[in-house]
């Protein structure tokens, strides 16, 4: 994906490149969402397992939303963008936590 700076600082970003690379990565976390409900863990690490599979849920519908963007018209790729950004926010706390309990 390309991004270049805009008149007055604004950030220009390919919007083609985003949405077919979200729709790829669709297929990868649902692969990685099915092979890691398969492990089993101990009762130690069974909330970091849910807040991963967790995480990787909130990923894919950002991911959802970020490849219907090329096909939105001007506002509907907004609100795509829009409503995305929750579940990026989401799935990066659940990461930091799945971090803490792993010690890492």
């Amino acid at each position: 994906m390309r991004t270049a700076m805009g008149p007055e600082g604004s950030l220009n970003v390919d919007v083609k490149a985003m949405s077919e690379k979200s729709k790829a990565m669709i297929d990868t976390i649902d692969r990685h969402y099915n092979a890691i409900s398969a492990i089993q863990v101990s009762q130690k690490y069974a909330t970091a397992k849910q807040d991963y599979l967790g995480g990787l849920s909130d990923l894919r519908m950002a991911c959802v939303d970020l490849s219907k963007v090329q096909d939105a018209g001007s506002f509907g790729a907004l609100g795509y963008l829009s409503t995305a950004t929750p579940w990026l926010e989401k799935s990066q706390e659940k990461r930091e936590r799945v971090k803490g309990i792993m010690g890492k």
